[in-house]
């Protein structure tokens, strides 16, 4: 199959478009490296910034909510004294 050839403004769009909903910003890699076949022009570093801040606009604040909420049950005191009760549990019946 032949592929088609893109314009500046369609490769804008597919950034725009299909960068939030890749999985990882590594799979924006993949991506250009098969849009790069459609046009000897594609500017390959400038497609892959724009999807990495597209994917980073949509999933970034995600991220950052996540790590929050796994440091604060690690730091809390409840985390640590069921982990310190379960540990005390184990070296009395455990095997």
């Amino acid at each position: 199959m032949t592929a088609p050839k893109f314009t500046k403004q369609q490769f804008d769009f597919v950034a725009d478009f299909f960068g939030p909903l890749m999985h990882h910003p590594s799979d924006i890699v993949e991506a250009a490296e098969h849009l790069a076949k459609t046009n000897p022009n594609f500017k390959k570093d400038l497609f892959m910034d724009r999807a990495t801040q597209a994917w980073e606009a949509r999933h970034l604040d995600e991220q950052h909510a996540e790590m929050q909420d796994n440091e604060s049950m690690t730091n809390s005191k409840l985390t640590s004294t069921y982990f310190e009760d379960e540990i005390k549990w184990l070296t009395k019946f455990g095997r």
